[in-house]
């Protein structure tokens, strides 16, 4: 009896024992299948790393453009306030680019950009955003009152009444404006260097 007990005891221990060793012995296949589970997991970490390295190299591209691209940055220093002159003598929407570079390389610029310019990119800049708080002096130069001229007035190219303000010089010549101000004050003197009001006619 306490043979039976002792071979079958052996029996039960050595196909435990040699169970074990099936499993630590996985054939070739199965160890390549179960490596090949995990491989998802590095493929994806290589995307995130080569992603984050994309994204560092392309901010410092960005950042490191060459002085001849004329393009403003952030991270400038604050700029100053338009004088009234400045103010009025561009044409950059104050709202959605209210920084002017006034000049650049020797020459005017007048660009127009939503951020302030490098020192780089303008030697002349300034912030019009105040703009429309400053008052215009009552001395400014107008086209209210100025009469036209004879010769003018019977030329045939008259603005109505509605926009009698008109430019008569310049690249502008023969434009129509609402504004008394606006061949005088807010317009390049280029553009428009003699204006009359064509109520006068």
């Amino acid at each position: 009896m306490s043979t039976n007990s002792s071979y079958q005891h052996s029996t039960i221990n050595r196909g435990h024992v040699d169970e074990e060793n099936a499993h630590a012995t996985l054939p070739q296949e199965e160890r390549t299948v179960n490596n090949k589970r995990s491989s998802p997991f590095l493929i994806l970490a290589g995307v995130v790393v080569l992603s984050a390295l994309f994204v560092a190299t392309s901010m410092h591209t960005s950042s490191s453009r060459s002085a001849g691209d004329s393009i403003p940055l952030l991270g400038m220093a604050k700029v100053r306030s338009c004088t009234f002159k400045e103010c009025f003598g561009n044409s950059c929407n104050q709202e959605a680019a209210p920084f002017i570079c006034l000049r650049h390389n020797g020459g005017p610029h007048m660009g127009c950009s939503p951020i302030p310019w490098t020192p780089e990119t303008c030697d002349d800049d300034c912030d019009l955003s105040g703009c429309s708080s400053l008052e215009v002096p009552s001395d400014t130069e107008s086209c209210k009152g100025v009469s036209c001229g004879k010769e003018w007035c019977a030329g045939g190219q008259v603005c109505p009444g509605a926009a009698s303000y008109q430019c008569q010089d310049g690249s502008a010549r023969f434009g129509c404006s609402t504004d008394p101000l606006h061949w005088t004050l807010r317009t390049d003197e280029q553009a428009c260097s003699k204006c009359c009001d064509t109520k006068s006619c």
